[in-house]
């Protein structure tokens, strides 16, 4: 199978009082593992005449046709179901590999920080100590444009917390900042990858769906 095609989600649906299962492929193409082309395609000919579509032909229409769900959404509560699970892991392989980037610009943007500190001071000694600092500062600055439009008192007041005491130390190589410094990169790594943990975990827990 070509890597492309590769199955990334499979959910199991009832269909015509069977368990069929329908797979999610990396190019977001859906592939009904119990219903071959020549018969979807027979099925789709009856529609027109008025005939019923088995309900994965019904989720695979669905998928690839935004009027379509709208009209069958509030009557079928498997194909609602069925295409929100499907969105949704599509949706997280695209979120993963902003976050995979992200951190590499994070990274790399802390690492900039650092050397031209270091240059500023004529040293490179703490290179890897602002570096640590320089992390959590670019994820500071990063939360507070998460929560620009936020009017939280609270929200403010820690990113000015978090940004002053970094800076701090930059200047002063004292055990506590470096334990400070060490606490908040831990909370800053969780709040950036739970999240997407947590959707993950929810995609293995949603399998199946059951008929209503």
């Amino acid at each position: 199978m070509n890597n492309k095609d590769k199955s990334i989600y499979t959910l199991t649906i009832p269909c015509r009082g069977e368990k069929h299962q329908i797979s999610l492929t990396n190019k977001g193409k859906t592939k009904l593992i119990n219903h071959a082309d020549d018969e979807i395609e027979a099925e789709l000919a009856l529609e027109k005449l008025g005939g019923e579509l088995p309900e994965c032909i019904k989720i695979q229409k669905a998928w690839g046709n935004e009027s379509y769900y709208l009209e069958q959404r509030d009557n079928d509560s498997v194909l609602d179901e069925a295409i929100t699970y499907l969105d949704f892991a599509y949706n997280f392989r695209d979120s993963f590999k902003k976050k995979i980037l992200g951190l590499f610009g994070i990274i790399v943007a802390s690492l900039m920080i650092s050397v031209i500190i270091s240059l500023i001071q004529r040293t490179f000694d703490l290179f890897w100590i602002y570096t640590f600092a320089s992390v959590n500062i670019v994820f500071a600055l990063y939360y507070a444009f998460l929560f620009l439009d936020s009017s939280s008192e609270l929200v403010v007041f820690l990113v000015t917390f978090i940004v002053i005491a970094e800076f701090l130390s930059y200047f002063y190589s004292l055990y506590d900042f470096k334990i400070l410094s060490g606490v908040m990169l831990t909370i800053f790594m969780l709040l950036y990858f739970v999240p997407i943990i947590g959707k993950k975990i929810l995609l293995g827990l949603v399998k199946e769906i059951e008929k209503d």
